[in-house]
């Protein structure tokens, strides 16, 4: 008995919190797809997405199709080790993605550098230390990049920030906080910056949790404001991605399987 992630799809009615009538997405067996991002491009809708064959994970991206299925996925980022949770982002007319990458002890920023096929790492952000998903917004000229780092990659929180993208990045803080893994891309949603974070307190992945935060260099805080449990689709045991824009919502879900 294995357990397998799925992306479900929805169109954007507006609630963003409205977790009915998610349309899955199948993988092939032997696969699974997990950690989805939008990002739309000249018109376009694409999705990025951890692309796992139960050894190692690529990134692999599609095009969503208006009657919410997806083009045959493409692997755009495939290196010798795990990649997941394809953070994709712009700044400055550029388009960027910072992976997890698994136990490589870094964070690397990389850029399209002919979009969505050819990305190259342009900036290691840092080195030495296993972290886990990774979040970055920019906030009145500010970068505050957060993840979880350490043997505990559920609740030890870890922000850096810096000045510039591709300039140097200094530790900000370090705490343990209750669901602090980052869930997907941060948010604004009337007036507060939201956080989408993990909550593994019963299992790895279990829900998701949105936290409205202030940060500055002044320091730090946060209030939980909604909860998404894995109850949205039959049988799933899991829910640690969200992720949506004008048009679409995406999640993903974990069940038990026989493959």
């Amino acid at each position: 008995m294995s357990n397998k992630w799925f992306i479900a799809i929805k169109e954007n009615n507006g609630d963003i919190f409205d977790t009915s009538s998610f349309t899955p997405i199948q993988s092939p067996i032997g696969k699974y797809y997990a950690d989805p991002f939008l990002f739309k491009h000249n018109g376009i809708n694409y999705l990025f997405f951890e692309d796992y064959n139960y050894k190692k994970g690529v990134i692999s991206y599609s095009i969503i199709n208006d009657n919410l299925t997806i083009t045959e996925p493409q692997v755009i980022l495939n290196e010798s080790f795990h990649l997941s949770f394809p953070n994709i982002f712009e700044d400055n007319g550029k388009i960027y993605m910072v992976p997890e990458m698994g136990n490589t002890g870094k964070i690397v920023l990389y850029e399209a550098k002919e979009f969505p096929h050819t990305w190259a790492p342009v900036k290691t952000i840092i080195q030495g230390i296993r972290t886990s998903d990774i979040e970055i917004i920019k906030k009145e000229n500010q970068y505050w990049l957060f993840t979880t780092y350490g043997s505990n990659l559920a609740d030890d929180l870890l922000v850096l920030t810096s000045d510039e993208l591709l300039g140097n990045w200094e530790i900000f803080g370090v705490d343990n906080i209750i669901h602090s893994r980052p869930a997907g891309r941060m948010f604004k949603y009337k007036d507060k910056l939201i956080r989408p974070v993990q909550d593994c307190s019963k299992l790895y992945g279990y829900g998701l949790v949105f936290k409205s935060i202030e940060i500055s260099k002044e320091g730090y805080n946060e209030e939980i404001i909604h909860r998404i449990n894995p109850e949205w689709y039959p049988n799933i045991i899991g829910t640690h991605t969200f992720n949506y824009n004008d048009d679409y919502i995406v999640v993903d879900g974990k069940i038990k399987i026989n493959e």
